[in-house]
Formats: structure tokens, C-alpha cells, sequence
């Protein structure tokens, strides 16, 4: 894990919490509440990266993600899944 890299919860909440107006207010969306309480883990836990802290916040075992459709997977195509917890940004 590298140091200094950590998750600024109000870029979060503004980002994905709602939609962002010129004047920076949020507008309730159907998924604030469960933002809102991740981004209070992130705040909790500031050290943590992303998918560290979206794992660690869930409560899950793991994480996959897989660059493979639904339609692929689904007509027993060969995907490959990925673990994203030591990603540092958005895909590895």
C-alpha cells in the first residue's frame, strides 16, 4: 500500500452522491443515504483506498469484477475476474 493516498469523502459525496449544482448543493438521489454512509467510513478510516474501504465498509469477503458482459458470462464464455482491493484508482 502506498502512503498519502486516501479518498476525499466530499469529492465522493459530490460526485456520486447527487447532482452537483453550479452553486456545489447536492440533490437527494436514491442512493444518498447509503453514500452518505460509506463516506462517513471513509472519513472514519481516512488511510484506506477506495475499493479497500468499499470492501472493508460492506462487509463482504470480496469484491470481483469482471470486464466480461452479463450475455458472455451468462453463454458460459471464459471471463476473467479481477480483485480490485489493491487497485489505487478506478481499474488497477
Amino acid at each position: 500500500m502506498k502512503s498519502g493516498y486516501s479518498i476525499n469523502p466530499h469529492h465522493l459525496q459530490m460526485g456520486l452522491g447527487g447532482i452537483m449544482h453550479k452553486e456545489s448543493t447536492v440533490i437527494e438521489t436514491c442512493n444518498s443515504k447509503l453514500l452518505a454512509s460509506f463516506v462517513r467510513y471513509c472519513e472514519a478510516n481516512p488511510g484506506q483506498r477506495f475499493w479497500q474501504a468499499l470492501l472493508n465498509w460492506s462487509g463482504e469477503k470480496f469484491i470481483l469484477i469482471s470486464d466480461t458482459s452479463l450475455d458472455e458470462m451468462y453463454s458460459g464464455a471464459v471471463h476473467h475476474l479481477q480483485d480490485p482491493y489493491n487497485w489505487e484508482g478506478k481499474n488497477g
